[in-house]
């Protein structure tokens, strides 16, 4: 799938998790850019840049990862696992609207949310993600278009397109 700016939210991460993200993100091939401020990174690999920031609010710590350049399709790989633990005993939460048998009965299963219309966390998105393992949070907007380009094309969302296979 092509390029594409793309925000990933991680909520409520471990005070480790920020040196973990980045020594990740250098591993395949980025090189960090001097910081311009502190609690914010900024990485390149050719014309793919990815921007870290550690934010915090009333609950919490929070960081927003912008990736520009970087091909949706690896950035949906990459998060189909817990970035904290590693698990993919994952919790998905979807739109609504999206609404189907399959993801009827996954919500039974505890495997599926459905989101909210409205989020009180200024600042971030609300998550597609947590592992049901450490309790871990995200939203990832590469999963999101993903979801909502099978939608748009008639398709229904199963198991093995939420990532739950």
């Amino acid at each position: 799938m092509k390029n594409r700016e793309c925000e990933i939210y991680f909520l409520n991460p471990k005070s480790s998790f920020v040196s973990k993200i980045g020594k990740h993100i250098i591993r395949n091939d980025f090189e960090e850019i001097k910081p311009t401020k502190n609690y914010s990174w900024k990485y390149r690999k050719g014309n793919a840049f990815i921007n870290l920031a550690l934010c915090e609010d009333d609950i919490g710590l929070y960081i927003i990862m912008c990736c520009e350049g970087v091909l949706i399709d690896k950035l949906k790989e990459c998060l189909s696992v817990c970035p904290e633990c590693g698990s993919n005993n994952l919790q998905v939460s979807i739109l609504f609207c999206w609404r189907n048998a399959i993801t009827d009965q996954l919500f039974k299963e505890g495997k599926l949310n459905y989101g909210s219309g409205a989020y009180d966390r200024c600042g971030t998105k609300p998550e597609t993600h947590k592992c049901l393992s450490c309790g871990c949070k995200w939203h990832n907007a590469a999963s999101i278009f993903h979801w909502n380009e099978i939608i748009k094309q008639g398709g229904v969302l199963t198991k093995e397109e939420l990532g739950l296979a």
